[in-house]
């Protein structure tokens, strides 16, 4: 069976309560110097993620960060699907998704929201 998880802002009975960190703080306390490469997919919440991140994409930015895009799921989440994409921008990042052949072909990040589901990758400039 596949295991499902979400963050709710009511908790109620079949809710868990966990513990959670900002990759910043994670970074932090655990003394990383040093990232290669970083995967997200958190179903909708990839600006709070790269937020949460903005000290280490500043500090010590991963060559590459691979990330599920879904306008959908991120706007029900109550983000603007456009945002992660801004972030990453902003941090130094072009878009690029994996075509058939596995290449890497450049996205025009303006058509986010005409897609359903997409995995993509951001590479540093």
């Amino acid at each position: 069976a596949r295991g499902l998880a979400s963050i709710v802002r009511e908790p109620g009975a079949n809710t868990i309560s966990v513990p959670s960190t900002t990759l910043d703080q994670l970074v932090e306390a655990n003394g990383i110097s040093k990232i290669a490469a970083m995967k997200i997919d958190v179903e909708g919440y990839e600006t709070a993620v790269l937020r949460g991140a903005s000290n280490t994409l500043a500090k010590m930015p991963p060559a590459l960060i691979y990330l599920e895009v879904c306008p959908t799921i991120t706007t029900n989440a109550g983000f603007d699907p456009k945002e992660p994409v801004r972030l990453l921008a902003a941090a130094g990042y072009d878009m690029f998704r994996p075509n058939e052949s596995g290449e890497l072909v450049s996205i025009d990040t303006n058509d986010i929201d005409l897609i359903d589901s997409e995995n993509w990758v951001a590479l540093r400039r």
